[in-house]
Order: C-alpha cells, then sequence, then structure tokens
C-alpha cells in the first residue's frame, strides 16, 4: 500500500533521494569521464562506442530483470533493500577492476568488466526506483519525489564535477580523476544505502513466487495500451536526448568550442540551471498539467540544441548562457515521465491488489536505456565518419564538433 504523500516528511524525503546523490557521480563517471578513459588511457581507439554500446544493452537486459525479481518477497529485510544490499558490492568492485585496467586491455575484457559495473548498478537502481515509485502516491506526491532525487542527482553532479576539477588541477594523475571519483563512490553507496534503509520503510510485500509471466510484462508493459505505448515513446526521446547532451558534453566543449578548461565550470552551471528549473516545472505542471509542461520542456530542448550552431568558439560566457538555458529544463521531462509512470502503477496495483512498481519502473526505462544506447553509438559513429580523432582534441578546427549534437538534439526534439 502507498503512502500518503503527506505522510513522507523531509528526513525520509532525503533519505529517499540520498542514493541518486552517488548515483549522479557514477553516471558521470560512465556518460562524461569514461569515453576519454577509454579511448586515450586504455587505448581502444575507434572500439570505444562498441564496448560502451555492449554495456549499454546488457544495462537494458538487467535492468528488466531486476525489476521484475525485486518484487518478489525474499524474507524480513525487504524486497528493495535485498537488491540494494548485494548491488552495492557488485558495483564497487567492478568499478576497481575497470579502473585498475592496464593500457593494452583487450575491448573483449573491458566490455566484461562494464557489464559487471552496470549489472551492481542496475540492482541497486532498479530496486531504488521502484522503491521511490511505492513511498508515495499520486502524480504531484511522486513529483515531489522525483524532483528530490533529481536535487541529489544534481547535488551529486556537482560534487563529483568538482572533485574531478579540483584532482585535475592539482594532481598529475595519470587515468585523470577516476581514482578520486571511484573513491567517492566507493565511500558513499554504503552510507546513502544504510541511511535509506534506516529512514524509509521497504515496500508492502509482493508475490512469493517469481514467474516467467511476470519477466515477460518487465518487457513489454509498455505496449498494453495506446497511453502506454505514447508514454514509453516520450521516454524514449528523453532517454537519446540525455545519452546525446551528456556524451558529447566534454568534446563539444573543448573540441568544438575551443575550451579545455571551461568543462567543469560549464556543468556546474547547467546543474544550478536544472536545480532551479525543476522547481519551475513543479509550479508549471501544477496548473498545467504534465503534458503541457512537457511541451514546453520539449521546445527549451529544440531552442537549446539550435543556438548551439550560433555559439562562437572560445567565449566562456556564450557557453555558460548556453549552458543555463539548457539546464533549465533539462531534468523537467525525466521528473514527470516517472511520475507518470506511478499512475500506471496505481492503475495496475488497483487492479491485481499485488504492487508491481519493479516491473513498471523497469518497463518504461526499457525504451529509455535502449534509446540512450542507440544513440551513443550513433554519437561516436558520427564523430569517427566526421574523422573526428578523440585521441587529439585539442587538434580538431574550432566548431569542429558542434554540429553533431546540435543536429542530434534537433532531430530529437
Amino acid at each position: 500500500m502507498a503512502t500518503n504523500p503527506r505522510e513522507l516528511k523531509v528526513g525520509g524525503l532525503v533519505a529517499l533521494s540520498a542514493p541518486t546523490f552517488v548515483y549522479a557521480g557514477y553516471d558521470l563517471l560512465f556518460r562524461v569521464y569514461l569515453p576519454p578513459f577509454l579511448t586515450d588511457t586504455v587505448g581502444l581507439g575507434v572500439a570505444t562506442g562498441v564496448v560502451l554500446l555492449i554495456a549499454r544493452f546488457w544495462d537494458i537486459v538487467v535492468d528488466c530483470v531486476i525489476g521484475a525479481v525485486s518484487d518478489v518477497r525474499l524474507g524480513r529485510f525487504g524486497r528493495r533493500r535485498t537488491w540494494i544490499a548485494l548491488g552495492t558490492p557488485v558495483a564497487l568492485v567492478a568499478l576497481w577492476l575497470v579502473a585498475s585496467t592496464p593500457p593494452g586491455t583487450s575491448a573483449l575484457t573491458m566490455a566484461a568488466w562494464l557489464c559487471l559495473l552496470v549489472t551492481g548498478w542496475s540492482m541497486i537502481n532498479a530496486a531504488h526506483g521502484a522503491w521511490a515509485l511505492e513511498a508515495v502516491s499520486g502524480f504531484q506526491g511522486r513529483s515531489r519525489v522525483f524532483a528530490g532525487r533529481t536535487i541529489a542527482g544534481l547535488a551529486g553532479m556537482i560534487a563529483f564535477t568538482g572533485a574531478a576539477a579540483a584532482a585535475s588541477a592539482h594532481m598529475n594523475l595519470p587515468e585523470g580523476p577516476m581514482p578520486i571519483l571511484i573513491g567517492m563512490l566507493a565511500l558513499g553507496a554504503p552510507l546513502t544505502a544504510a541511511f535509506l534503509f534506516w529512514r524509509v520503510p521497504d515496500s508492502a510485500p509482493g508475490d512469493s513466487r517469481l514467474t516467467l509471466g511476470a519477466l515477460r510484462r518487465s518487457f513489454a508493459l509498455e505496449f498494453a495500451s495506446f497511453r502506454r505505448v505514447r508514454l514509453a515513446a516520450l521516454f524514449a526521446l528523453v532517454g537519446a536526448s540525455a545519452a546525446v547532451s551528456g556524451g558529447s558534453f566534454i568534446y563539444l566543449v573543448r573540441g568544438g568550442l575551443g575550451l579545455p578548461d571551461w568543462s567543469s565550470t560549464a556543468l556546474f552551471t547547467l546543474s544550478l540551471a536544472t536545480a532551479v528549473g525543476l522547481a519551475l516545472g513543479l509550479w508549471i505542471s501544477r496548473r498545467w498539467g504534465p503534458y503541457r509542461t512537457l511541451m514546453i520542456a520539449f521546445c527549451a530542448d529544440l531552442l537549446a540544441a539550435g543556438l548551439l550552431l550560433a555559439l562562437p568558439a572560445r567565449d566562456p560566457n556564450a557557453l555558460l548562457a548556453w549552458a543555463a538555458l539548457r539546464g533549465l529544463f533539462s531534468g523537467v521531462d525525466f521528473m514527470l515521465l516517472r511520475a507518470l509512470a506511478g499512475e500506471e502503477l496505481d492503475a495496475d496495483t488497483a487492479a491485481s491488489g499485488v504492487s508491481q512498481a519493479g516491473v513498471i519502473y523497469s518497463t518504461f526505462h526499457l525504451p529509455y536505456n535502449l534509446a540512450a544506447a542507440l544513440a551513443t553509438a550513433l554519437l561516436f559513429a558520427a564523430y569517427q565518419w566526421a574523422n573526428a580523432d578523440l585521441k587529439s582534441l585539442g587538434e580538431i578546427p574550432e566548431r569542429g564538433l558542434v554540429w553533431i549534437p546540435a543536429a542530434l538534439g534537433v532531430l530529437l526534439s
């Protein structure tokens, strides 16, 4: 039974959001710092895109399986707690394996370590997302929960980005900021999980059996009705857009705009703007509804993608202004879509009498993750097709990489 949103006090909301702080660091590492690490330090070159694509597709499968499995009752420890507790050490061991990979390692070995890494974080994230869906009821209550999670993620993005910038400025590490980020993840993941376990009750017991039907539902529930197909399509568009914007950010700032020292500052500006935009998005959605608010967010994304083509090279002020505009609505769409997925959970629970939040959460993240994987592959293929040598970004002509994320961003919006 879901808790009334007014009964989830501030301490519970903070505890429910806390793991997202750490997950933001993992996401930043995977999307922003890992591609250059694989290309430059490990020496994978063109194979980087293939390795990341394999990891992303593996993530899709594992997410759906863990979503279904986490709905099964597992003793007294709790449905969601069990998978977070199991996934944390798996993720941390895999992080160590990735970070300690010597130059010259084969693409196959690197793909295996990355698949282990995404398995651990899927165990954490799928169970945590299902827990967030069940913690409150109603669209506005869930919007508040996912806004809190997004703000925690932004705080994590700022903290991890700041640590990476400090490491780059004051430490001459051959692996770049990777060791610092991994150390923060190793400390933060168990602490935030323990805080969540302490402050928020686990979800209601579910079915004690795992059936093939539940696994099939986790892969196909989004096709049950036109409304769900439409919602799944929106998840896919947002996932592809997030992959393009995140995966291209450092390449865009360094190679496209000729500002190699401004990546961290631009990420910080984007994160602050997103925090402001979430509050604005909540206010707009209460008055105009979720779909009109989504339309505003998508139009803002379209404008930001188009403005990339007008950004002058080597002008940090123009870059920061663009990052502020891009961030203002970049988190609103994902927040609202997950709250709308919660309404599908309410409909399913009313019909069956059993909460299957894990299936609901994973089934709508399936198109999101699939589109993100395909967009990542397309992004790297576009870079290679444009003859962009990722090992020498500083040698690329000014604005040489701007058109790639701009064109993809306009197309997705």
